[in-house]
């Protein structure tokens, strides 16, 4: 009886070229160079500070504050929401990083939490910056006690440094080393960010009776609280389509920097 040949294996299928394309394009030059490790360290070492400024909203010492009681606790205020999302943005860049290898790269495998992590750190820029813009508009043309609540208790500089500055700073340093695609899926979660704060902010109000930041409780309303927000809007957007820009140059700038190391 003859012997039939067995048709040869047919390769596993990769990820498809439209998902892939994404990978290749945010992440294919990622995991093979020594600014690499640089980079998963910057993002490790500020998660790690990150959190445990977060952390700290737990501890005794931060009981003395006006976000401690009363409906929305810390979440209240845009800093802390900001300062949250950008805390978590960082955990998702450490764990993208963690997924880079030439294997997953071609199979596609991490994908979903690797455009996760492009997500996130898109709208957290955008986010991130109009946190530490507003503070300082208000700071500078209502004075301290206008821009925080309970502005006369004494807090730890570390604190007020890294919620209103270091934030915008790391944002920054995050867009040149880190995937930021600033693709439709990141603006839609940016505008997510924004409507959802803006509803979130009025049902403290209403529940608390008063507003969370003090020259809100000042100001006539409806057209003050319109205002501002119309406001944060603009800077959020504008800072948005800012990032996509600087983007667009920093990829080749660090594919050069690439063929010199």
């Amino acid at each position: 009886m003859a012997v039939i040949p067995a048709e040869p294996s047919q390769p596993r299928s990769v990820a498809s070229p439209k998902l892939h394309k994404h990978s290749v394009r945010n992440w294919g030059r990622i995991g093979s160079r020594p600014q690499d490790l640089m980079t998963f360290g910057f993002q490790t070492v500020c998660w790690c500070w990150f959190m445990k400024v977060w952390l700290w909203h737990f501890t005794e010492a931060a009981k003395v504050l006006p976000g401690a009681t009363g409906f929305g606790w810390f979440f209240r205020y845009l800093t802390f929401f900001g300062f949250t999302i950008q805390t978590l943005t960082l955990a998702l860049s450490v764990f993208a990083s963690c997924t880079l290898s030439a294997k997953n790269l071609a199979s596609g495998h991490g994908q979903y939490i690797r455009d996760l992590a492009d997500n996130f750190s898109s709208a957290a820029f955008g986010l991130a910056n109009v946190v530490t813009a507003m503070f300082h508009i208000v700071q500078m043309t209502q004075g301290p006690e206008s821009a925080v609540e309970g502005g006369h208790i004494v807090r730890p500089f570390w604190l007020g440094f890294t919620v209103h500055n270091m934030n915008c700073l790391v944002a920054w340093a995050h867009l040149i080393v880190s995937p930021h695609s600033f693709r439709p899926a990141a603006q839609k979660l940016s505008v997510s960010f924004m409507l959802f704060y803006i509803v979130w902010i009025q049902v403290c109000h209403a529940v608390n009776g008063k507003w969370p930041y003090p020259i809100l409780n000042v100001l006539p309303m409806p057209w003050g609280f319109i205002f501002l927000a119309g406001l944060a809007c603009v800077i959020f957007l504008t800072m948005f389509e800012i990032g996509r820009a600087v983007k667009r140059c920093v990829p080749d700038i660090w594919a050069c920097h690439a063929k010199r190391s």
